[in-house]
């Protein structure tokens, strides 16, 4: 258990990338985990981890049994870059544990938590026991930064097996509020490696859990399948007591129930009882497309169902401009090598959303505001790049801020010993640059923001050579 200090896990190549199940548990329980770190418990509660450990470019791949890339409890961790994938989590007779597989598991983080960039997928639970396929999973923390993922081709032979691109459970309302942000993450959900749309029944879910100051914003998600089990772009299954809200989503799902008169439904957003009672989510601004089928809504609120905007508008709060359409997605459903949820241009996407001043860039790291006014998505409708993990995705950032969201000040972290102390600046979203003053030095330089508004800017360094480096921050 980690007590001080900060940990740094890097390049590694965690199981063989061509032999299947490279890494088992032989027993009938316990887990195979690729990179496992555990900050120790400290007085008080969990917004007193602060350690900011970094998992950087590692390759994990080719475990075998109830399978968790990554694991983490506790801290400020920062994962960018890690490619975590061809998971097999095989049913042993007699465990007491049912197949899963999970990319990324994390509780208890902290406020200043980054997942970016990381690419996650090839999930298969094999047996006839339910299990779950999850991307990236997280209980019991607050103030994370979830963006720029891609997630993709999960299967399962047991029927009803859940997949969970996102899966954000439990947060902690009893302290201190922070914004979790989960933005420009592409995830396609529903066919298998050579691009089949799956027969077997499934739930699939792009983005799933307890909103509570949660801004879901700028995602991409494509579900397909042919065969009975729930699905939705988004299901919302509470919303807590602080503001919430869904923009500028494009939520695609294809998947079509295969038993007449089924009691399941393929919806674009789901919402359980209690949660439009709150008062507390507001869902706007998004494209929609599903596949034309009696059980296929744009919107489940409860036990209501509302196949069109029209319904929804007469009879909830939501989605006064959301559109319908096709995004014209570049490949859906495609491959494990081919599918791309970037857009094609003309596209009903292109300048139909609305300004989120927090999020500068969109998933190839481009910035938003040089193309049309607000496009819908995860990508920036001129964007050329092709598809891979987005927002820095082959880059180094040794430049670390935290904690982010910050308050009256924030530590400017040097991971590897490059940056200069002189050239640390803040820049507005209008182009204005701000000179704050200077505590301490590299590896730990301190930012005085008390002369700074709240909103969103860019934190900028160079090193020696003239490289610059940029971190977005978000000033409480």
């Amino acid at each position: 258990q980690q007590k001080a200090g900060w940990i740094e896990v890097r390049d590694n190549h965690i199981g063989s990338p061509n032999l299947q199940n490279s890494l088992v548990s032989e027993g009938t329980t316990g887990d195979v985990i690729g990179i496992h770190l555990d900050v120790a418990y400290l007085p008080g509660n969990i917004l007193t981890f602060d350690f900011h450990n970094r998992i950087e470019g590692n390759e994990i791949t080719n475990l075998g049994s109830y399978n968790k890339g990554i694991q983490l409890r506790g801290g400020a961790p920062e994962l960018t870059n890690n490619h975590i994938h061809h998971f097999y989590s095989n049913y042993v007779a007699g465990s007491t544990t049912i197949p899963n597989n999970t990319g990324i598991n994390a509780i208890e983080l902290r406020p200043g938590s980054r997942f970016i960039g990381n690419h996650l997928h090839d999930f298969y639970t094999i047996g006839n026991f339910s299990g779950n396929n999850t991307g990236i999973g997280i209980d019991l923390s607050q103030g994370l930064e979830i963006a720029g993922n891609f997630i993709h081709h999960f299967e399962a032979e047991a029927p009803y097996t859940p997949s969970r691109g996102i899966a954000y459970n439990e947060t902690i309302t009893s302290y201190p509020q922070y914004d979790h942000w989960i933005y420009n993450n592409m995830i396609a959900l529903g066919f298998d490696s050579l691009g089949n749309e799956l027969t077997t029944p499934l739930e699939a879910y792009g983005i799933y859990g307890v909103v509570d100051s949660t801004i879901i914003t700028h995602n991409s998600i494509f579900l397909a399948g042919t065969a009975d089990g729930s699905s939705a772009g988004i299901r919302v299954t509470e919303s807590g007591t602080h503001m919430s809200r869904i923009t500028n989503n494009i939520l695609v799902n294809k998947k079509n129930q295969g038993t007449p008169g089924s009691f399941y439904y393929d919806n674009n957003i789901t919402l359980d009882a209690g949660v439009t009672a709150s008062g507390t989510l507001s869902i706007d601004y998004n494209l929609c497309d599903l596949r034309a089928s009696g059980r296929s809504n744009l919107l489940q609120d409860a036990n209501q169902y509302y196949p069109d905007f029209v319904s929804i508008r007469n009879a909830t709060p939501y989605d006064d401009h959301s559109i319908l359409g096709n995004p014209s997605f570049r490949n859906a459903p495609g491959t494990n090598q081919s599918v791309d949820l970037h857009v094609n241009y003309p596209s009903p996407a292109d300048a139909s959303g609305i300004p989120e001043p927090s999020v500068l860039i969109d998933y190839d790291g481009e910035v938003r505001n040089l193309f049309t006014p607000v496009d819908i998505g995860a990508d920036a409708i001129s964007s050329t790049t092709g598809v891979s993990p987005g927002l820095g995705a082959n880059t180094r950032l040794p430049m670390i801020l935290a904690p982010n969201p910050a308050g009256e000040n924030v530590f400017v972290l040097d991971s590897e010993g490059k940056l200069q102390a002189a050239s640390v600046r803040i820049i507005a979203t209008d182009g204005r640059v701000l000179d704050p003053r200077q505590t301490g030095s590299f590896p730990s330089l301190q930012l005085d923001l008390r002369g700074i508004p709240a909103g969103c800017y860019i934190v900028s360094a160079t090193d020696a050579e003239g490289i610059e480096y940029r971190s977005i921050l978000i000033r409480r």
